[in-house]
């Protein structure tokens, strides 16, 4: 609820530079970029268009929690996918 709430929080966390009028205001100062993802045989998808941050979170040896944003929407998402992906990482530090 710190961001207004999972409905409005993904548009305090993106940056600039999203695909058709997705653009963010960080306001949070997160600044998530549209990187997309890899997926599991090495292509690329969604650059522009999506940002995905894998969680510390694993649900089991083979498959991880994300987040991510999207360009047509301003909530913040929460995926369960396979490790053979290739999400951004985000180092916070104290």
């Amino acid at each position: 609820d710190y961001l207004g709430g999972k409905a409005a929080a993904g548009t305090k966390m993106k940056s600039t530079g999203w695909d058709s009028n997705g653009n963010g205001t960080n306001s949070s100062g997160f600044a998530g970029f549209p990187g997309g993802y890899r997926g599991s045989f090495g292509s690329f998808y969604n650059v522009g268009g999506d940002g995905s941050w894998w969680s510390a979170t694993e649900n089991n040896s083979s498959n991880a929690w994300n987040r991510y944003l999207g360009y047509y929407s301003g909530d913040v998402g929460r995926g369960l996918n396979s490790e053979q992906y290739a999400f951004s990482v985000r180092c916070l530090g104290d």
